[in-house]
């Protein structure tokens, strides 16, 4: 495969360790696909609100790391490969898909950061598995860090922070719902239900690590 003349200048990364590749090499080392770590093995849950939740990666280790640099400003260079991990643990159920959507950020959290990477990570999948993105939730309030919240407060925290983008139009469809990582899955299982209410067929959750 040739190799562009911005991977000379910028060598890639290794999406789990970090460390700098040949040029054309990609997107895991070699000592990284060594061990095991580029053939992801497809997570499943099922929730309340959601037919099932699936990620290639449990959310820990040298996954969880990923997830953290997927989330700085400077991660951006995980997306593709984050994306073509989650498009293929979606494989199975890429028929059901009408389109994508993802979990969006108040307004507070956007204009702080300038991106979304929950939207970035959505469209690519969606890109990936032929089928159409969109934005169909907003959030209406700032949740805070849910991670410093127990499994039943998360539930609590996060009811009633999504609603329904005006025009959105779900009815008889269904949906893939994109976050980066699912932990408890209150977020995905809250925006779910709005989906559903608002009249979805069906809800599927995906993410690039999901929590054991």
């Amino acid at each position: 495969m040739p190799v562009s003349f911005g991977e000379i200048l910028w060598p890639p990364r290794c999406f789990f360790c970090d460390e700098v590749m040949k040029a054309g090499e990609g997107p895991v080392c070699a000592s990284c696909r060594e061990k095991g770590l580029a053939e992801g093995k497809t997570r499943t849950r099922r929730g309340e609100f959601y037919a099932s939740a699936r990620a290639p990666f449990s959310y820990r280790d040298e996954a969880a790391e990923a997830v953290v640099r997927l989330k700085r400003p400077d991660g951006a260079y995980l997306l593709k490969p984050a994306a073509d991990f989650i498009a293929g643990a979606c494989e199975e159920e890429k028929e059901e898909y009408a389109l994508a959507t993802w979990i969006p950020l108040d307004l507070k959290r956007r204009l702080a950061r300038g991106f979304n990477r929950s939207e970035e990570l959505a469209r690519l999948v969606a890109a990936r598995l032929g089928i159409p993105a969109e934005g169909l939730l907003e959030k209406t309030r700032s949740t805070g860090k849910q991670g410093l919240l127990s499994e039943e407060e998360r539930k609590a925290n996060v009811f009633g922070a999504f609603r329904m983008k005006k025009r959105a139009d779900v009815r008889g469809k269904t949906v893939l719902l994109v976050d980066d990582v699912i932990t408890t899955g209150a977020t995905v299982s809250e925006a779910a239900r709005v989906l559903l209410t608002a009249g979805a067929a069906k809800v599927y959750a995906a993410s690039l690590a999901m929590r054991d």
